[in-house]
């Protein structure tokens, strides 16, 4: 079990997982062009595997996951390391104990070496903490109450509020996808792998809606090829400039309404100095700009666009790490919360059945304070002009 602690009691003891491999694994329906996330930091990790537990339970209790609210996200640093932090506000329809119990279980299979401790408890009210490393990560207020949700939040302004850019990766296998992600309310950018069965044809389809359009540029991944295949059109680290330039030529020809580039897989490739100023340099012949997906923290694309003055943007939130509606619409409600804190993030996710519908629910019930827009709206004026 999760150790829940109670004050003055403190201890902590390790458990050994008794799930599959990795909890973000996508399930066999969705293998194939698979994304890889290797996150190099096993804290921001934990962290990702406790928002699991939080969905798990809340899914497994039947509450109505717009009790949950997102009331705080911040970054901090260790050890030159970013991991954020979060407070949630949970109205539970029953006893705190039980949602804490049903909490623990889900810790003790998804979380090596969580911690749960009760900070303070009130009539009906009770706040408590989630540790990793001894590093408090989670803070839960949990209240015993039947009260409907809040109603949606008043719109900011306008011209003022937090921006939000959601982006979907992988697309060009599947028209169909492409029309229900155009005939959303809100702009969403299409990612676009070269050599697909719809590649030209999907980004035409995004074009034509005014959706912001990228190459989504396959590059090579650390654990290649024992698990994860970038597919056609990749890049590899210890190619020539040469052999570069003819792929993302050759890439690039298939998606001509494409304004700038994001790496699919690449946690091998983004790291490599010589590559990525290669990839870069032709980005910025051609007025493009880069998106790093951030699969590793030791990607060099933004130290060596810095290099050349080429515009470089990085992807703050996966969407679908857990290929379920309702963990999504959890990771929409933090990317929410964390464009309040942080004035604008960019959302990645990937055309999963879930996701489309997790898009479809949640343009209807999303925050209203926070404004979704196109990603070229964060790209600088002076970028755009050349184009």
């Amino acid at each position: 079990m999760a150790k829940l602690v109670q004050p003055p009691t403190s201890s902590s003891h390790v458990r050994a997982k008794v799930v599959p491999e990795s909890p973000t694994a996508v399930p066999s329906r969705h293998q194939g062009r698979v994304y890889e996330v290797f996150d190099g930091e096993v804290l921001e990790q934990q962290i990702k595997e406790v928002d699991l537990a939080l969905v798990q339970t809340i899914m497994a209790l039947n509450l109505d996951p717009r009790t949950v609210r997102h009331l705080d996200i911040q970054m901090k640093t260790r050890n030159n390391r970013k991991y954020h932090t979060q407070s949630l506000s949970i109205s539970l329809n029953q006893e705190a104990q039980d949602f804490v119990r049903a909490l623990g279980r889900n810790l003790d299979l998804w979380v090596d070496n969580a911690k749960l401790e009760l900070v303070r408890t009130d009539a009906g009210k009770q706040e408590w903490r989630i540790s990793l490393m001894n590093l408090p990560t989670h803070t839960l207020f949990l209240e015993e109450s039947s009260r409907k949700p809040p109603p949606p939040p008043k719109p900011s302004p306008p011209g003022t509020g937090p921006r939000l850019v959601v982006i979907i990766d992988d697309l060009g296998e599947s028209v169909q996808q492409a029309r229900e992600l155009a005939a959303l309310s809100f702009p969403v950018t299409f990612a676009i792998l070269p050599h697909s069965s719809e590649t030209r044809e999907v980004a035409r389809i995004g074009a034509a809606a005014g959706r912001d359009i990228l190459l989504h540029q396959p590059m090579e991944p650390l654990d290649y090829p024992h698990r994860a295949d970038p597919g056609p059109g990749a890049l590899f680290v210890g190619m020539s400039e040469e052999q570069i330039l003819s792929i993302m030529r050759t890439n690039l020809a298939q998606v001509p309404q494409a304004i700038g580039v994001n790496n699919h897989m690449g946690s091998r490739f983004t790291a490599d100095d010589q590559g990525m100023a290669a990839v870069l340099r032709e980005l910025q012949h051609r007025n493009l700009f880069f998106l790093d997906s951030l699969t590793t923290g030791n990607s060099v694309a933004e130290k060596q666009a810095r290099k050349i003055g080429l515009e470089n943007l990085r992807r703050h939130i996966f969407l679908d790490n857990i290929p379920n509606v309702q963990a999504i619409l959890f990771q929409l409600r933090k990317a929410e919360q964390l464009a309040h804190s942080t004035g604008k993030v960019i959302a990645i996710g990937h055309p999963y059945p879930e996701t489309l519908e997790a898009l479809k629910i949640w343009e209807k019930e999303r925050d209203a304070r926070v404004y979704v827009v196109s990603l070229r709206s964060l790209v600088s004026q002076q970028a755009l002009a050349v184009r």
